[in-house]
């Protein structure tokens, strides 16, 4: 973790609160050294601006790594469609193509 690049993105986020890039780089941030809190950037991101479609790839990932399963898939799921709705192809497409590896361990 670098702390003093977090400690930069979270006074960028207070100042500007509806960037969404700000949740997300922090929670890559997080992501390995403090994977519950990059959960709780990602999902805020999620619920805060449901249109930002590489939350769904990130967070779907998170979730599978965490062996929360079902997170995972209805994350997926929804990151598909959001993608699917926005025009997204070439997230559409990694998201896919990570779903249906997703769906092959699994089973």
């Amino acid at each position: 973790m670098h702390d003093e690049r977090i400690r930069k993105l979270k006074e960028m986020l207070a100042e500007s609160p509806d960037d969404p890039f700000l949740y997300y780089a922090l929670a890559m941030e997080y992501q390995q050294a403090a994977p519950q809190e990059a959960l709780a950037y990602l999902e805020q991101l999620r619920q805060r601006f449901p249109h930002y479609a590489p939350t769904y790839y990130a967070l779907a990932h998170l979730y599978w790594d965490l062996g929360q399963l079902a997170q995972a898939r209805a994350i997926f799921e929804e990151g598909i469609e959001v993608c699917r709705q926005a025009g997204e192809s070439k997230l559409l497409t990694e998201l896919q193509t990570a779903f249906r590896t997703f769906l092959l361990e699994e089973e």
